[in-house]
């Protein structure tokens, strides 16, 4: 009695627990490609969203679902992870009430809190994707076939309506309709007399489930993609252990680090087997089937996720990750809560230790999935500047478009921002001519020119020629820094358009929400910025919308982040230029450093000008920066590169025929900008795949990250592999590093103690390798 008073508090403790896991920092991350493309498609018209998932790798009717959510909710971060979220909490819900009907308040209870706090089911409660919706399909697709089996009122009909909608929601929930067929022909042999009528009202139900996706298939066939490249074929045991790995862990970038834990898992649920017998003495043919249909789960999908890897003639395969294992996880969940609830029943003291300290890892594992879980301004910031400037003139160039959908997720929250031109995805621009045919067509017909110029486009256009294309044939220009992520440039091709430089597109025009006047006819009517929160070393990006009534003239204020009590954290200067020919309404980007000395908290940013300020909001800012480095390097190269960063010297060792290097570092004061890091192998000879001496090379950020994040005078290390290919030839090698803009291709110049020039690179070695 006392068991079933407190059930449903606790069982509902376990549901909110498990939505506040899955709603928390829910806005907080960076679309990335699959979830700008999944908004991408669920923006189009019905028809449109129709014929594109027609040629996608996802069925429409999540797409469908989202396209109508946002028409409601809108299409902030936050609005459309939602539904995902929802369908996540939901699912725990169902399952919780399906696993008290099979064994129990016990086994529910557990089963509650493992799906809870499940890692991977609450990653994926977080990505506007269809993993959780078909997560959600598939839990009530199995409930409502026990109810089936249990002749309950309306099951058939809701069975049919839940699981047709699955496998139009996601083309993996088929492993749903066949582990619950081996389900269903175990429960057939166990039902004996009954046999006959469980299997005319099942085999029915499977029938009308196949001809209601008959016509999505008759459509689909003839576009069915061939894009995609032959993933690398993996074993069916390195399957299984990735399974493993997602169903206890839930993160698999390292599958072997946690062994002993699913080991301990496994042997968890061998223990438990032993309540199994009992309770099949029931003799249900409904409880045969439902227990058979969660065991089914994990071995269907694995094998499925195997198979989709091997090559085909489609070119269709994928390399295995865990949200192809995802829509039957939670089956596999809810059998091993009841496999624990049955080692906690059998042995209480013992089995109960073993449950907490399980709980405890899933606990674990999921508060290191928020660690990274922080947004910001990849486009942003341009998107807004875009929509503010944009005249229905003006082209839109994205360079490089293989980032599109991340681009496009933030340009398609502007009426004036959908619409864009993708330049060089995986094309190599190499020469002049190459630039103009893809610039040309586009620039003759408008009257200006966007480049939104993202973080790879050095990439396929390592001289800049689609810029200084741009930059020859316009008559004025304008930048708008976004570092690391994205530049923002405008090219006016006529003097009428050059004109409108500072000119406002009427559909951009905000409201006001302050009313600040500094000086006679000048008055701040709006301050903006587009993120919740930043890190120490990121830049705060401050939109500035000033109303002007003939204040011709020069401004200098200052943009002040103040702490506790109002005390001075940072202060930059401010200069607005006015002249008479200057529009009523002005927007200014302010670009404000975040330096790593301002510490965490909620700080209040003001406008000051004079003796008068203006609080222009709070900001929260999270302090981050790399551990200081331990040991001494095993060479000393000291070099001294621009922005007082130097480089103290290095070690290195050969691993696995690659050469791993741990680079010393200090800053002499704050870097404002983020720089990425560099490092070439140099052999005695050249290479034939790069056609210079590089054989090997390392782009990019640092893993202990932005040089922008690190504290001055203390010494980092970053640590790079450089892995050459196996036919090199063996002799002396050295590798060369360095930094540069990721956006321009500048380097930063290794100087001497006066500031002359030296080199734009470091030296290191040589390193002695021998042949293969």
């Amino acid at each position: 009695m006392a068991r079933t008073r407190w059930y449903p508090r606790i069982a509902v403790a376990l549901i909110l627990l498990g939505a506040s896991l899955r709603l928390y920092r829910l806005e907080n991350k960076n679309f990335w490609w699959d979830e700008g493309f999944t908004v991408f498609i669920a923006r189009l018209p019905l028809s449109g969203l129709l014929a594109a998932s027609g040629h996608d790798t996802a069925p429409p009717v999540f797409y469908a679902v989202l396209h109508a959510w946002m028409a409601l909710a809108g299409d902030s971060e936050f609005a459309v992870r939602l539904p995902s979220a929802l369908a996540g909490i939901l699912t725990i819900a169902i399952l919780v009430r399906l696993t008290r009907s099979l064994a129990g308040s016990r086994a529910a209870l557990v089963v509650g809190a493992l799906l809870a706090l499940s890692r991977v089911l609450v990653w994926y409660s977080q990505e506007v994707r269809q993993y959780s919706f078909a997560t959600l399909l598939a839990a009530a697709s199995l409930a409502l076939a026990y109810a089936l089996w249990r002749e309950k009122r309306f099951a058939w009909l809701g069975y049919i309506a839940v699981t047709l909608t699955g496998l139009l929601s996601q083309y993996p929930f088929m492993g749903v309709l066949i582990t619950q067929n081996l389900a269903a022909a175990a429960g057939l042999i166990w039902a004996g007399r009954r046999r006959r009528p469980l299997a005319i009202k099942w085999i029915s139900a499977q029938v009308v489930i196949a001809a209601g996706c008959l016509p999505w298939i008759l459509y689909y066939l003839p576009g069915v993609p061939h894009y995609f490249t032959p993933a690398s074929s993996i074993n069916l045991l390195d399957v299984a252990k990735l399974y493993l790995d997602t169903l206890f862990v839930g993160d698999a970038t390292n599958i072997d680090r946690f062994w002993p834990f699913l080991l301990a898992c496994l042997a968890l649920c061998v223990l438990g087997l032993v309540w199994i017998r009992p309770l099949l003495r029931r003799r249900s043919a409904g409880l045969v089937f439902g227990l058979a249909g969660l065991a089914g789960g994990a071995v269907t999908q694995t094998i499925l996720v195997w198979l989709a890897n091997l090559p085909t003639r489609f070119k269709l395969s994928f390399t295995p990750s865990p949200r192809y294992f995802l829509v039957q996880i939670p089956y596999a969940l809810a059998l091993f809560g009841i496999l624990l609830a049955a080692v906690i029943r059998r042995w209480p003291r013992a089995g109960l230790t073993a449950g907490v300290l399980v709980l405890a890892g899933f606990a674990g594992f999921t508060s290191n999935y928020y660690a990274d879980r922080h947004r910001t301004d990849d486009y942003a910031g341009a998107a807004a500047t875009l929509a503010a400037y944009r005249q229905p003139d003006d082209a839109v160039f994205l360079h490089n478009d293989q980032d599109w959908p991340t681009a496009a997720y933030h340009l398609g929250r502007y009426p004036l921002g959908s619409a864009w031109i993708g330049l060089n995805s995986g094309r190599q621009i190499a020469s002049d001519a190459d630039a103009a045919a893809l610039l040309a067509a586009a620039w003759d017909t408008h009257a200006g020119a966007w480049l939104l110029l993202t973080r790879d486009a050095l990439i396929n256009d390592p001289d800049r020629r689609v810029f200084n294309w741009l930059a020859a044939h316009a008559v004025a220009t304008r930048a708008y820094a976004y570092e690391p992520t994205a530049d923002l440039i405008f090219f006016a091709r006529t003097p009428q358009r050059a004109g409108l430089l500072d000119q406002l597109a009427g559909a951009a025009l905000p409201a006001p929400n302050l009313a600040f006047a500094p000086a006679p006819g000048l008055t701040l009517v709006r301050a903006v910025w587009s993120q919740p929160e930043y890190h120490t070393g990121e830049t705060l990006h401050v939109f500035l919308y000033w109303r002007n009534e003939g204040a011709a003239g020069d401004y200098t204020f200052a943009l002040r982040l103040t702490g506790w009590q109002g005390a001075t954290l940072e202060e930059i200067p401010v200069n607005l230029s006015l002249d008479v020919a200057s529009p009523g309404l002005v927007r200014q980007q302010i670009d404000f450093p975040i330096r790593t000395y301002v510490g965490s908290g909620r700080f209040q940013l003001l406008l000051v000008a004079g003796q008068n300020w203006a609080s222009l909001g709070p900001v929260q800012v999270t302090a981050v920066s790399p551990a200081p480095a331990t040991g001494a390097p095993d060479g000393a190269l000291p070099a001294q590169f621009e922005n007082g960063i130097h480089l103290l010297g290095y070690s290195q060792a050969l691993v696995n025929h690659k050469l791993e290097l741990t680079l010393f570092w200090s800053l002499a004061g704050p870097v404002d900008h983020p720089f990425k890091l560099f490092a070439h192998l140099l052999g005695p000879a050249t290479n034939p795949a790069t056609g210079n001496a590089s054989w090997a090379q390392w782009d990019g950020e640092p893993g202990n990250g932005s040089i922008t994040s690190w504290p001055s005078g203390e010494t980092i290390i970053t640590v790079l592999e450089l892995t050459p290919p196996p036919d090199r030839p063996a002799g002396q090698y050295q590798v060369d590093v360095g930094w540069y803009d990721g956006l321009t291709g500048q380097r930063l110049l290794v100087i001497d103690e006066s500031g002359a020039a030296l080199d734009s690179r470091a030296l290191l070695g040589p390193f002695h390798w021998r042949a293969e």
